[in-house]
């Protein structure tokens, strides 16, 4: 009954994995494995088994979906490291969001940010047909050559968006939602090749 499911292959009864996923869906903001050892009466260990492959299910299939289009707002962000301040940026883990306009955000966790990685981000989620908004830093301007357009704005001469208004401050948003949550969890479950959706 449970092959070919995440399911699959677990000593976990099948009554904790549903009232997991009742709760996981079920819940406001995302529910930690802390709360649901307490709330299932099961090991914390088993709370984050449950939890990493209820999310890794509940994942969007990105390549079933069209690409970003219109225009889109690419930034990347390190998020983690918590600890001593003079390692923590060794554990931060990088990452690239983009935002369509009035539209989708797709967040993809890259192993460091150079230009290879951030134009195998752009080519994987956004069309060619698409209008790219990025700040200046040089590891964008040799991967955004073969899109239609590139805006740019300068944030140390105080820019940080053009009329008509780029959708900055949504990403700005999306960014630290992503931070606070979903690429937190990302990071910790090791899971580098997926990407999120919100909207």
């Amino acid at each position: 009954m449970t092959v070919g499911t995440v399911l699959e292959g677990t000593h976990v009864p099948i009554s904790k994995w549903l009232m997991a996923l009742f709760l996981l869906c079920s819940s406001k903001k995302s529910l930690r494995a802390n709360q649901l050892h307490r709330l299932l009466g099961v090991t914390y260990k088993t709370a984050g088994f449950l939890c990493r492959r209820l999310r890794f299910a509940m994942t969007p299939n990105h390549w079933a979906e069209p690409k970003l289009a219109g225009t889109v707002a690419g930034d990347e962000t390190c998020v983690g490291g918590k600890g001593d301040r003079r390692t923590k940026g060794s554990r931060k883990t990088p990452g690239v969001a983009l935002l369509q306009r009035l539209g989708r955000v797709r967040v993809k966790v890259v192993a460091s940010v150079t230009q290879k990685n951030l134009g195998a981000a752009l080519a994987e989620c956004v069309s060619q047909e698409a209008v790219v908004n990025t700040h200046e830093p040089p590891g964008y301007k040799r991967p955004l050559k073969p899109w239609k357009a590139n805006q740019t704005v300068n944030h140390s001469r105080g820019e940080f968006y053009r009329r008509p208004r780029s959708p900055v401050a949504r990403l700005a948003s999306a960014k630290s939602r992503v931070a606070r949550g979903w690429l937190r969890c990302l990071a910790t479950a090791s899971v580098r090749e997926r990407t999120w959706s919100f909207s």
